[in-house]
């Protein structure tokens, strides 16, 4: 079943207006001192309703901070610029903190 389909489905069965179908990845990166941190990263995807806005990214560090992303078009680009302002409120992109792209890391998917 795609994902358009599923989320109709649950839509229906849950009387929910706005559902996300979101993918887990939990991992761990090496910060600047070598320590070893935990880091998820969750994929949203609202589905075809709006194509500009279907997929969303949070991370979530393992000290509890936690960074969204703005809604874009395709996955890859929601990976590439998530950020945006933390639970904190501070505009700071997360992905500068936990480098998924670059040095040793190790991603799964949950």
């Amino acid at each position: 079943m795609k994902t358009e389909d599923l989320l109709e489905l649950v839509s229906k069965a849950a009387g929910a207006m706005e559902l996300s179908h979101v993918t887990t990845f939990r991992g761990y990166r090496k910060d600047k001192k070598g320590v070893e941190r935990t880091i998820t990263v969750e994929l949203l995807d609202s589905g075809p309703s709006d194509p500009a806005a279907r997929y969303t990214v949070v991370a979530t560090g393992g000290d509890g901070r936690e960074a969204t992303g703005n809604p874009v078009k395709t996955p890859e680009a929601a990976l590439a610029r998530y950020g945006g302002r933390s639970s904190t409120g501070r505009s700071r992109e997360l992905i500068n903190r936990y480098r998924l792209g670059a040095g040793p890391h190790r991603l799964i998917r949950c």
